[in-house]
């Protein structure tokens, strides 16, 4: 029980905290989220943001489930392009298999990076947004 509520108590705070930095007026990122200069550079494993887009995947699929039923199905596809680029950084072989899946793999993965790094803020937003919308339904 003593580790149930440590984590719950983990998940709560890491959400207010995120939910802090959406509602903020300029555009914070969220603690340990930063982007290296080279735009290639934070497709490697050990690069914060893919750090971060690791463990949003993993908190979302942790979601995902209980998310499902109450998720609108106009914002199906909203959803999806949100995901792609909050996780886009998560690893270089699953950027290289997006681009691949876009049908855009003669553009080298320097522009989809930074146009992924470009849309990251963008995408943060549309997640709380597409969260708040859940959690009324809920």
């Amino acid at each position: 029980m003593q580790e149930v509520q440590r984590v719950t108590g983990t998940l709560i705070s890491l959400y207010n905290e995120a939910n802090d930095v959406v509602q903020s007026e300029g555009r914070r990122r969220p603690a340990g989220c930063e982007f290296r200069d080279d735009v290639l550079a934070n497709l490697e494993s050990d690069a914060p943001v893919s750090e971060w887009s690791r463990g949003f995947t993993a908190g979302h699929l942790w979601l995902e489930a209980s998310w499902d039923a109450y998720l609108p199905e106009p914002m199906d596809e909203e959803m999806g392009a949100v995901l792609m680029t909050l996780g886009f950084f998560a690893s270089r072989s699953l950027a290289e298999d997006l681009v691949q899946e876009s049908g855009r793999a003669d553009v080298p993965l320097e522009h989809h990076a930074a146009k992924f790094r470009d849309l990251f803020f963008d995408a943060l937003s549309g997640y709380a947004q597409i969260s708040m919308v859940i959690r009324r339904a809920m």
